[in-house]
This record gives structure tokens, sequence and C-alpha cells, in this order.
């Protein structure tokens, strides 16, 4: 089947293939996204769930451009580690359990003493010192766990940027396959050979683009 849209120059019917299950070829719409693959589609599979003060929140996040990018996870999670460093106990090691015996020592003869006041204070020592260094204990478990996060961002990035290269390099190819129809442009004067030789581009570039998901070069004036 023929596209049925009119070429802007010839001001006649386009004659390229149409898309599958469309009226008209790529260059005249029949590549547009639709249904799920548009960015104006809406499923509500998680938007009629959000609160209505996240909701301006969550279409931002859906239509920005950069939201598969990993710098700032990785930066969020550097500032926690941090904050988290700053937390834990800043003195010597084991400074707390130095500080704990001693509060148990002076527990256990206010104690034998039957010094009431003296038990109360060093008691309330020793709980206060349990609870820092049960605090450290968390905060070191949560250092770890964030600093593993970290580096699983660090790779998932690492990866993204490595895609992100090859897809330029499958771009870069695509420019020269578009030069390649100037030059054939040129130096081809024969209309139904350029006819042909356009069928033929415009099917190895829908190869590449439903490999790589990459758009390819207009060569719908080729002819």
């Amino acid at each position: 089947m023929r596209c049925k849209a009119k070429a802007k120059q010839r001001q006649a019917q386009c004659r390229l293939p149409a898309v599958p299950g469309m009226e008209v070829c790529r260059f005249h719409g029949g590549k547009t996204p639709r249904g799920p693959a548009s960015a104006t589609f809406r499923t509500g599979r998680y938007s009629k769930f959000v609160p209505c003060r996240m909701l301006a929140d969550y279409q931002a996040a859906a239509t920005d451009p950069k939201l598969m990018e990993l710098r700032g996870d990785i930066a969020t999670v550097d500032a926690r580690i941090i904050d988290l460093l700053k937390r834990v106990d800043t003195g010597e090691a084991g400074s707390i359990w130095i500080e704990l015996q001693s509060a148990w020592v002076r527990l256990a003869r206010a104690q034998a003493k039957a010094d009431a006041d003296t038990y109360k204070i060093a008691f309330d020592d020793v709980a206060r010192l349990v609870n820092k260094g049960g605090e450290d204990t968390a905060a070191w478990t949560e250092i770890f766990a964030m600093i593993d996060r970290r580096r699983k961002l660090v790779v998932s990035e690492s990866r993204r940027l490595e895609t992100m290269h090859q897809m330029l390099s499958i771009e870069q190819a695509m420019l020269l396959l578009a030069n390649v129809v100037d030059i054939i442009k040129r130096h081809v004067p024969d209309r139904q050979a350029l006819n042909r030789i356009a069928i033929d581009v415009q099917r190895l570039g829908e190869v590449g683009e439903a490999a790589y998901g990459l758009p390819h070069g207009d060569v719908s004036e080729i002819s």
C-alpha cells in the first residue's frame, strides 16, 4: 500500500510505502507514536493513585528529559553518607565503651553504698551511653548500606553513559547514510532508479530504527 499523503514539493501523492496498519508513510506521520508510545498517552496506572499535593511533581518527573540520569541520585547518596559520618562517634576508637565501663563501675559502687542519688546519675549515664552506642551501630550499618547503593548507582550510570556513546555512534552512521543519499541524488538522473533507491534506503533506515530506536535521514525527496 502506498502513502496517501501529498508530497509538498511535487504537490502529488507521496507514493512511498505506507507504514503497516497506517495510510501514510513514516515521513507523513505514519511513525508518530500512538497509544502507549505517545508522550501524551495516559494510562492512569499510577497517576490516579497519586495524592493531589504530589500530582504536579509526578507529572514534572514523567516529562523530565533527564529522568534516566543517575548523577543526582549518586550525589544524594553521597550527601547522606557524609551526614551519617558526622553523626557517629568522632572520638578515639572505643570511647563509648570506655565511658560505659566507667559509668557501670560508678553504678555498682553506688548500689553497694545504697547511694540513691549517685546511683540515679550513674544509671542515666549508662542508659545514655548504651543508646549512643546503638545509634552509632545503626548509623554505621546504614553507611555501609548506602555505600553499596552508591556502588550500584555508579555501575548503572556507567552502563547508561556507555549505551549513550554507542547510540551517538549509530546516529553518526545514519548521518553518513543521509550524505550518501545526497550524493546519489546529484549523480543519478534516472527518476525511476532514484525512486527504487529511495524505497531501499527507507527500508534500510527502518531496520536501523527498529534495532536501535533511532531516527534516520529523511529520504522522502530522493526521487
